[in-house]
């Protein structure tokens, strides 16, 4: 009996710039195929050579850039927007009293107008 092909027999994917997002890709992509990467930066080049891509650490679903399972992206539909997934952390924000701001802005407008009449006995 022959042996099973793997998703890693059949699928081929070029990733082009592994810099941060190409390289976050490639390592992912991975596990389930046979990844070529090319990057026109030297450096990246040599590092990838000698260390590979793997990607460490994780970030909550609050930070700038996190990973989704691939479950959750079928549960939708693989809908790739990133509301469906990024988390939005709400901070409460204390406000001052109504009452407290107007009186503050009668006060404000006082010394406008005793302001603008001081200018007006100037120019008399």
């Amino acid at each position: 009996m022959p042996a099973q092909k793997t998703a890693q027999d059949s699928a081929h994917v070029l990733i082009v710039g592994c810099g941060a997002i190409g390289g976050l890709f490639a390592a992912a992509l991975a596990s389930v195929a046979k990844v070529t990467a090319y990057d026109a930066n030297a450096e990246h080049v040599r590092a990838i050579n000698a260390q590979g891509l793997r990607v460490i650490g994780k970030n909550p679903r609050t930070a700038q850039s996190f990973c989704v399972p691939k479950a959750d992206i079928a549960a939708q539909g693989y809908d790739l927007s990133l509301n469906r997934y990024k988390e939005v952390v709400h901070e409460e924000v204390a406000h001052r009293p109504p009452s407290e701001i107007l009186q503050n802005l009668a006060a404000l407008e006082k010394e406008i107008t005793v302001g603008m009449k001081e200018l007006e006995g100037m120019l008399k």
